[in-house]
């Protein structure tokens, strides 16, 4: 009897052992795509912040929203944009809008350095060009808009 206690005792032992070991699944590895992208108007807002505009990074897909984005960037002084994205296409193609923070001097630029997706995302990586020599003392804003393939994908943006 005593033997068949312990015969019972080391099964349910080892069944509750197998029930304790947990399987280590390795993640997926989400591959992702570079995507071709082209930089169509890099400029500076000079309204101190009057445009109301923080730091701020998004994608376009219509119309109604450009001539949002431009009424905003154009409220203080003209952006010089409106001619280079009148005739947008917005069936085949995104916008990249990105502004970036006040700037105490003049010459500051905004580049995208990368754009690739996964199934879920879209990895936007953009810095900031800082002018090399003089440059004029004055407030301004750099903006950045810039065209990719169209998407409906949630974009995740990071300044370098």
């Amino acid at each position: 009897m005593v033997f068949k206690m312990k015969q019972i005792l080391v099964i349910f032992g080892v069944a509750l052992l197998q029930g304790c070991i947990v399987m280590t699944i390795p993640p997926k590895e989400s591959s992702s795509i570079d995507i071709p992208f082209e930089d169509v108007c890099a400029k500076n807002m000079y309204g101190v912040g009057q445009e109301g505009i923080i730091d701020t990074a998004i994608l376009i897909n219509s119309e109604a929203e450009l001539n949002q984005v431009l009424t905003v960037i154009n409220s203080v002084n003209p952006s010089g944009c409106d001619d280079i994205l009148k005739e947008f296409n917005f069936s085949e193609s995104t916008l990249v809008f990105i502004v970036d923070t006040q700037k105490g001097s003049g010459g500051h630029l905004l580049q995208v350095d990368s754009i690739s997706q996964t199934a879920e995302t879209l990895a936007i990586s953009w810095s900031s060009v800082s002018p090399s020599g003089a440059s004029s003392t004055v407030m301004t804003q750099p903006f950045l808009f810039s065209i990719i393939a169209k998407t409906q994908a949630d974009a995740v943006f990071s300044k370098n």
